[in-house]
C-alpha cells in the first residue's frame, strides 16, 4: 500500500486476534541506533493513548530484528497527498470543514507526540466515515526523535495555515510563504485571508484568529459542497471487487455494484441475491485466516444462534471464494447504533434502559447455545 514516510513500507494486513484488517508500518534498519528505538517506542505509546475518531487507532508496535514497526486500524481511504494530486483542490468551506476538525483534535491532546508537532499534508488520509463524510484523519506517525529534543520549528497554527493553504490550492505538498501564496487565495473572504496570512507570517493571536476564520468557514457549507466533494480511493474495496471478478466461470448468484457510491453501507455492499435486494458483508477467505480460524469464529457466528427472534436478521447467502468469504443478510432500513448516537446525541435514561434490556436477553439467548461464538 502507498507509504508517505522515507524508508518506510506499508502492508494490507489481518488482525488474527480480531479478524480485521490492519496497515502494516515497517521501518527498516530503523532499530539500529538505540536512541531511535527510546524515541519510536516513547511516540507510540503516546499515540496509542490517543481516543479521537480523527487519529487512526493503533493496534501493536515492536521491533523485529532491525526493523521498527506498528500497526494501526484499516481506514479505507487515499493519502492526502496522493488525493489532492488526483482530485484537485476542496471547496472553501469544505477545507474550513477539514481544519476544524484538526482543531478539535489538536486540543484534545494534552501532550502533542513528536509526529503531530509538524503536521503536514503527508500525515493525513482522506476516508469516508460511517455517517458516509469524507473527512481526513491523522493515519502516518513518523519523524521520532531523540526525547527531550525541541522539533517544532512553528506554531501549531503556522502547519495548519500550510495544510489550508494546500487543500484550497490542490497541491499535494508544499510550504508557502506570504510571498508565495496561491492563486485563488484572492477569492477568499478577507477574514480567512487575513487569518491565514497571519498564521503564515506568525503574528501573535494566529491561532485564536486561524481557528475563528475556519469556524465562519465551515459554517458555510450545504449539502451540495459535501456532494461536490470528490470520494478518496478505497483500495480494500476495489482489491475486493477486482478479485471476485475472477473467480466466477458462471454467472454468480447475487449481483454486486460494479463501483462503491458515497452513501453505501460502511460495513456491507448492497447486491441482489437470487433477485432479493441483501447486504453482502465481506471477511477474509480461507486464503487469508487459516480454515481452522475461520471455522471456530465466523462460521459459528453466521450460524446466528436466535436469529428468529425479532431483534436478529436472516442470513441467506454463505459462500466461500478465494479473497474473501461473502455473508448475504437480509437488508432493511436502518442506521447502526453509533451513528445514531453520533447524529443525535444523548439518548434519554428510559430509552437507554429499554434498549439494554433487550440487548442482554439477546446475548442470553445467543449464549445458552451449544458452540455459540466467542464474539458475542
Amino acid at each position: 500500500m502507498p507509504a508517505q514516510g522515507i524508508d518506510e513500507k506499508t502492508l494490507l494486513t489481518l488482525d488474527c486476534e480480531r479478524w480485521g484488517l490492519t496497515r502494516l508500518h515497517i521501518f527498516e534498519e530503523a532499530a539500529v541506533r538505540s536512541d531511535k528505538l527510546e524515541a519510536f517506542q516513547k511516540e507510540l505509546s503516546e499515540i496509542a493513548d490517543i481516543r479521537s475518531d480523527s487519529v487512526s487507532r493503533l493496534i501493536s508496535w515492536g521491533r523485529d530484528g532491525e526493523e521498527l514497526f506498528y500497526a494501526d486500524e484499516m481506514l479505507d481511504g487515499e493519502p492526502l497527498p496522493d488525493y489532492l494530486g488526483r482530485a484537485g483542490g476542496v471547496p472553501f468551506c469544505i477545507a474550513g470543514k477539514w481544519l476544524q476538525q484538526l482543531f478539535v483534535v489538536f486540543e484534545s491532546i494534552k501532550s502533542l507526540p513528536f509526529s503531530l508537532e509538524r503536521l503536514t499534508t503527508l500525515n493525513l488520509q482522506v476516508i469516508v466515515d460511517m455517517r458516509k463524510e469524507v473527512r481526513p484523519v491523522i493515519s502516518e506517525f513518523y519523524g521520532w526523535t531523540k526525547p527531550g529534543v525541541q522539533v517544532q520549528e512553528h506554531p501549531t497554527e503556522w502547519y495548519f495555515a500550510q495544510i489550508f493553504c494546500s487543500l484550497i490550492a490542490g497541491v499535494p505538498v508544499r510550504t508557502f510563504s506570504s510571498h508565495s501564496l496561491l492563486r485563488n487565495f484572492d477569492e477568499l473572504d478577507d477574514n480567512v485571508r487575513d487569518a491565514a496570512q497571519a498564521a503564515i507570517n506568525e503574528i501573535s493571536g494566529g491561532y485564536d484568529r486561524l481557528k475563528t476564520a475556519m469556524i465562519d468557514l465551515a459554517s458555510q457549507c450545504k449539502e451540495s459542497d459535501e456532494d461536490a466533494t470528490q470520494l478518496p480511493q478505497m483500495p480494500v474495496r476495489e482489491l475486493v471487487r477486482l478479485g471476485l471478478e475472477g473467480t466466477y466461470s458462471n454467472k454468480a448468484e447475487f449481483e454486486m455494484l460494479s463501483e462503491f457510491g458515497r452513501h453505501d453501507e460502511y460495513y456491507a455492499v448492497s447486491s441482489v441475491i437470487r433477485g432479493s435486494v441483501a447486504n453482502i458483508q465481506l471477511i477474509p477467505g480461507p486464503g487469508s485466516i487459516p480454515r481452522e480460524g475461520w471455522f471456530n469464529q465466523h462460521h459459528i457466528a453466521t450460524g446466528r444462534p436466535g436469529r428468529g427472534l425479532l431483534h436478529q436478521l436472516q442470513l441467506n447467502y454463505l459462500e466461500d471464494r478465494d479473497p474473501v468469504t461473502l455473508i448475504g443478510e437480509e437488508r432493511i432500513e436502518g442506521i447502526d447504533l453509533a451513528s445514531l448516537v453520533a447524529w443525535h446525541g444523548p439518548v434519554e435514561p428510559a430509552e437507554v434502559r429499554g434498549f439494554a434490556k433487550k440487548l442482554s436477553h439477546a446475548i442470553d439467548v445467543l449464549k445458552q447455545n451449544v458452540g455459540s461464538c466467542p464474539v458475542w
